[in-house]
């Protein structure tokens, strides 16, 4: 009788114990209920040679100034440390938190710039001339003098990059691991003016030059050596963008300077499904009026809930793309002088 009456004692105490513990609010043991990043965005203003930083998730937008600016395109480090800056005659690592140039490589980089997901290699298009370097110490582990690859992206693994002859319809493939091998294809259409793989390289996605004024987004199956999916394209200059989580393609189709005014939207294409649709820029600026904004430049944040996508051809504007609602939910209005350029954001 008193084992019986120790066991029921024992248990009513700890039925209280976990009753009291439960209904702590701060119970150490709880999950932490997870964050949102804060990710930085970048972009530059040839014109009154500033740099803007802006916060999708807050809506802050900064602005910096720093010694080196880009000429020919510019790139943030996958751990969103430093920028990469392609300048007239050679390529500038800065740092974001002094906001110095930290190291210099002595090559005219106006064909491209990647920067490896898992942060460790960034390649480097001259045409013709092709170098990898790493990010850590910008010592060169790969050179090419007569490669003349014109756009450049990374696998996901950071194991394989891709290339394009912007004048032909050849797609390169270089294998880091396997010695940095090169393999090539050549596609039933282009020349391509830009490229990107699939996350698991089972297709490429890009965007190829019909003629001067149109272009055409096309899905490119690697297995079945086919064209699985086509879009004509109206306009002069065009980005291309996949999400994080291989849903979705973004690509936009902005016009050229002098006849082709840019589109009035930019478009998703659903991977599984295999479809399209447009996102209207029309009436972003005050809501009423019927003017829509060409677009150009994109990023991408790591979290894929951010799109964000710069005015074009001689923007001075940005909008904010909500992934998660699909829907445009921010509107900055740039100053009327500024001509941003080079839209970049850490991708891990």
């Amino acid at each position: 009788m008193l084992q019986q009456t120790r066991v029921l004692f024992v248990s009513f105490s700890l039925l209280i114990i976990l009753i009291l513990f439960w209904g702590c609010d701060d119970n150490p043991l709880a999950p932490e209920e997870e964050q949102p990043k804060d990710y930085a965005v970048y972009a530059f203003d040839s014109t009154n040679y500033q740099y803007f930083e802006y916060h999708p998730l807050t809506g802050v937008l900064d602005s910096f100034t720093c010694d080196d600016s880009p000429v020919w395109g510019m790139e943030a480090s996958a751990d969103g440390k430093y920028l990469f800056l392609a300048a007239e005659d050679y390529l500038a690592k800065v740092d974001l938190i002094t906001k110095s140039t930290v190291a210099t490589l002595p090559y005219k980089v106006d064909c491209g710039i990647a920067v490896s997901p898992d942060n460790e290699l960034i390649a480097l298009s001259m045409g013709p001339g092709f170098v990898i370097a790493r990010v850590s110490d910008l010592s060169i582990v790969y050179e090419n003098a007569s490669l003349d690859y014109r756009i450049v992206s990374f696998s996901t693994d950071g194991n394989r990059l891709y290339g394009c002859y912007d004048t032909s319809n050849t797609v390169a493939m270089i294998d880091i691991e396997n010695s940095f091998s090169i393999t090539t294809n050549e596609l039933s259409v282009g020349p391509i003016r830009t490229l990107k793989p699939s996350i698991d390289e089972t297709k490429l996605f890009l965007i190829w030059r019909n003629n001067k004024s149109s272009n055409a987004f096309t899905v490119y199956d690697v297995a079945s050596d086919s064209i699985t999916f086509r879009e004509w394209l109206y306009g002069g200059y065009v980005d291309i963008k996949v999400d994080p989580d291989g849903r979705y393609v973004f690509y936009t189709e902005a016009g050229d300077y002098v006849s082709i005014p840019g589109s009035n939207y930019f478009t998703i294409y659903d991977i599984n499904r295999k479809r399209i649709f447009k996102i209207s820029t029309v009436g972003i600026d005050d809501g009423i009026n019927p003017i829509y904004m060409a677009v150009y430049p994109m990023c991408l944040t790591p979290d894929n809930k951010w799109l964000v996508i710069g005015e074009s051809p001689k923007g001075k504007s940005f909008l904010r793309f909500n992934i998660t609602i699909m829907e445009i939910d921010d509107f900055i209005k740039g100053d009327s002088t500024a001509h941003l350029k080079y839209f970049t954001c850490q991708c891990n």
